[in-house]
């Protein structure tokens, strides 16, 4: 098997899960398993990150195999210097954690379960219970400042943009997080509760 053809292995395997998983979110959907519908879309979105991911790497690897004109290379001209090829690199852990869209229902519904209003510490060893099977390999890795674990560094941005939306309250006191009508009304919506 060449790179071109593991490339399309891949590619076809992670669409072929996409579909899967867009599958079992509707059925979970139409039968009103709403945590079922959550996992299905998270796992949708990383699949979909992994996509955008594969293919990135293949055009990387294209453009190493061909010239700007767009023709494979057979070596170079005469007196030519040796250059090293410009590569897009991508970020180090996009597709590798698991995007930080996936933590908003998982947050919002652990301070719903917790009355509202709770410690950071207690919100997020909720989330991390509700998102278990979602939470990728790389998301329980120490986060490159070395003091906490990538996923609840993750969890802890999306509480500020939960914050900046009048979903959680802005005011409440340091270390407590707290919903908002709005964030009621938001989990209303996209759980039908």
């Amino acid at each position: 098997m060449n790179v071109k053809e593991a490339f399309q292995v891949l590619m076809d395997a992670l669409h072929t899960a996409l579909e899967e998983a867009k599958k079992s979110g509707a059925e979970a959907m139409l039968e009103g398993r709403l945590e079922e519908v959550n996992t299905a879309l998270v796992q949708a979105e990383a699949l979909k990150s992994h996509l955008a991911k594969v293919k990135e790497l293949q055009e990387n690897w294209d453009s190493i195999l061909k010239g700007t004109d767009g023709r494979k290379r057979r070596g170079r001209p005469a007196g030519a210097a040796i250059t090293k090829p410009v590569l897009k690199r991508p970020r180090a852990t996009k597709g590798t954690t698991t995007p930080q869209s996936s933590y908003r229902l998982p947050i919002l519904e652990a301070l719903v379960e917790l009355g509202g209003r709770a410690q950071t510490k207690d919100v997020l060893d909720l989330v991390g219970k509700k998102m278990k099977g979602v939470l990728m390999d790389k998301d329980y890795e120490l986060h490159r400042d070395g003091r906490a674990i990538r996923w609840r560094n993750a969890a802890q941005w999306v509480r500020n943009e939960l914050k900046e939306e009048g979903l959680l309250k802005s005011d409440s006191p340091s270390g407590i997080w707290e919903i908002t009508e709005k964030g009621w009304e938001y989990i209303r919506e996209n759980k039908g509760l």
